[in-house]
């Protein structure tokens, strides 16, 4: 059984709203009291931000080329000043640092460069491991041109809206077979990131499910479920790049 229990998490300020998106989540970018620019997702889309944290924690953990997880307090008075903030609740909300310079490409772009195979590598076992609803690529706009994975919202089965029934139910997991085969990436190449992936405790796992604030509304059971499935398909990706 994964161990639960809640940190108390450090987060920066929202000073100055800068932007939005119009996408499913509805981001938008702050500069923070740190003065730093972050990207932000409001609690109030439940799952889909507790997956972005847990999804980010453990793929920085395998080496994965993620966007760092944080968290963004927003004040009642800045949302009351910005209507662009009105769907955002006051308090804790999810946070990623702006990576200017970065942006869409094809989805899987300079595979041939020696530096992004390892990171490529990194991302197949990562969303194996997870089981990848929606992949986004992002890449950096001046060379080297790095890939990164932002916006994991909808990993675990069900994205945004899984279900602790549905979860032991999965297929059995492997590392992504399109980016291995479209990246032509070798067991070699794929097993330093599985080596990592060995490396993964259940104090790790524990770590990163308790990290989403209670009043995000993941429970206590579904923290321990989310766990359990995490725990489970790290053998199978083991096992099968072991086959």
């Amino acid at each position: 059984m994964i161990e639960h229990f809640i940190p108390s998490p450090s987060f920066v300020t929202a000073q100055t709203y800068i932007r939005d998106w119009p996408t499913f989540s509805k981001p938008c970018l702050v500069t923070c009291d740190d003065g730093n620019n972050y990207v932000i997702k409001g609690a109030h889309l439940g799952k889909a931000v507790c997956n972005e944290q847990i999804v980010a924690r453990l793929g920085m953990k395998i080496g994965a080329p993620v966007s760092e997880p944080s968290f963004v307090k927003v004040s009642k008075e800045l949302i009351n000043l910005e209507p662009k903030l009105s769907h955002f609740s006051p308090g804790i909300c999810h946070g990623n640092v702006f990576h200017a310079n970065y942006s869409d490409r094809s989805w899987l772009d300079f595979t041939q460069e020696s530096y992004n195979r390892p990171r490529f590598a990194s991302l197949a076992v990562l969303y194996g491991w997870m089981f990848c609803g929606d992949s986004q690529l992002i890449y950096s706009n001046l060379a080297p041109h790095l890939v990164l994975s932002v916006d994991h919202g909808h990993f675990f089965p069900g994205g945004p809206n899984w279900q602790m029934d549905n979860l032991p139910s999965h297929p059995h997991a492997t590392c992504e077979d399109a980016i291995l085969t479209v990246v032509g990436l070798t067991k070699g190449e794929v097993r330093a990131a599985v080596d990592r992936l060995e490396g993964i405790t259940k104090v790790d796992i524990s770590e990163a499910v308790a990290m989403p604030p209670i009043e995000w509304g993941l429970t206590a059971p579904e923290r321990v479920a989310i766990g359990d499935y995490l725990w489970i398909r790290r053998e199978q990706v083991i096992q099968s790049i072991g086959a």
